[in-house]
């Protein structure tokens, strides 16, 4: 029977139940944690020690295809050696428990006369066995009689059982540990793909948004030009009707000029003429100066700047003014430029204007 866990024997200093003695991971563990079957094989050394008749033979029967899976045909026959020792070697795969017995069989191999007494043997391998497992049975299945040596030290089947189902305690921990990282992880990777399709389609929204701002300013920059392209031939639409203005003022005034010029000399004319005829007659005068105007039309306009100034008969020392003439008595001056002051200033002013645009 097997021995209280209280009881069983360690497997000693170094050997650790999650990484191999090469320091890698060991193979039950890439089985029970990451699910790889990549458990490596032990060699067993199985010997029983039994005295048999002639003819007689020894074979080992067990769980696994190469212990004949309980088959007797396929069963494994061990070999005898000196000191009635039956010795059989195999490689199993570490990280398992195997059920075995021995069974004594006739000369031909197929018919069992004995079976090995007792429970059947369980053999633990564990993925510090790989330098490989020597156990020495009995025939009566004494527990106390059998022995295990692996690793350099000698234990009980059960101690193994037991350094076994350790092992395994703490390969389940690891896989309940690693089960949680994996569910966290997974978690974490649901997060990181709900937050890059978010940050997607922000980024899709903001490509949009670009490609709207890029059409608006391309619009606004095509009206832009258009605008400066009709500002532009506003500009020389204004700047030739302007052109065109001035050429007609310039036309009206130099006209203007040789009709007042014409008017102003037949004034002058009557005006000399009237005086001469009147010879000092003050009413004659008086009534002469209502005739003073600019013809076509035109209203009158004072012949007498000072009118205040004449004498009684209306030929005293005032001075006659009218358009740039001057009467004082019979002599007269003419200044041309005060007839056509304001012409040139008006030109120059427009000729500014138009330079500015």
């Amino acid at each position: 029977m097997l021995s209280p866990l209280g009881s069983m024997k360690p497997l000693g200093p170094g050997s650790t139940a999650l990484m191999g003695a090469d320091g890698k991971a060991s193979s039950l563990r890439k089985l029970v944690v990451d699910g790889v079957e990549d458990s490596a094989n032990v060699q067993v050394k199985f010997c029983l020690k039994y005295r048999t008749s002639y003819g007689q033979s020894v074979k080992i029967i067990g769980s696994h295809p190469k212990l004949g899976n309980w088959d007797i045909n396929k069963a494994l026959d061990l070999h005898w050696s000196e000191g009635d020792r039956w010795l059989a070697t195999i490689e199993l795969p570490a990280g398992s428990v195997y059920e075995y017995k021995y069974v004594l069989v006739d000369h031909d191999g197929r018919q069992a006369l004995a079976w090995q007494g007792g429970s059947n043997s369980v053999l633990a391998l564990g993925d510090t066995d790989e330098q490989g497992v020597e156990v020495q049975d009995n025939w009566h299945n004494n527990p106390g009689q059998a022995a295990v040596l692996a690793n350099g030290q000698t234990l009980t089947r059960e101690t193994k059982l037991q350094a076994w189902a350790d092992e395994m305690r703490q390969y389940r921990a690891l896989a309940r540990t690693a089960q949680y990282e994996l569910t966290r992880k997974a978690e974490e990777l649901q997060a990181s793909k709900a937050q890059v399709a978010r940050l997607k389609m922000e980024l899709s929204m903001s490509l949009k948004q670009r490609e709207e701002l890029e059409s608006r300013l391309a619009e606004v920059e095509s009206e832009n030009l258009s605008l400066r392209a009709q500002v532009a031939q506003s500009q020389i639409a204004m700047k030739s009707t302007l052109e065109e203005a001035i050429k007609l003022l310039q036309q009206e005034i130099e006209e203007g000029e040789e009709e007042l010029f014409s008017e102003l000399g037949e004034d002058l004319a009557a005006a000399v003429a009237g005086s001469s005829s009147t010879g000092g007659s003050g009413g004659s005068s008086s009534s002469g100066s209502g005739g003073w105007g600019w013809g076509r039309g035109k209203e009158p306009e004072a012949v007498y700047s000072n009118a205040g100034a004449s004498n009684g008969n209306g030929n005293g020392n005032g001075s006659f003014e009218r358009f740039g003439w001057r009467m004082a008595d019979t002599r007269s001056e003419h200044s041309p430029s005060a007839a056509a002051g304001a012409s040139p200033s008006v030109l120059a002013d427009w000729r500014t204007r138009l330079g500015g645009l």
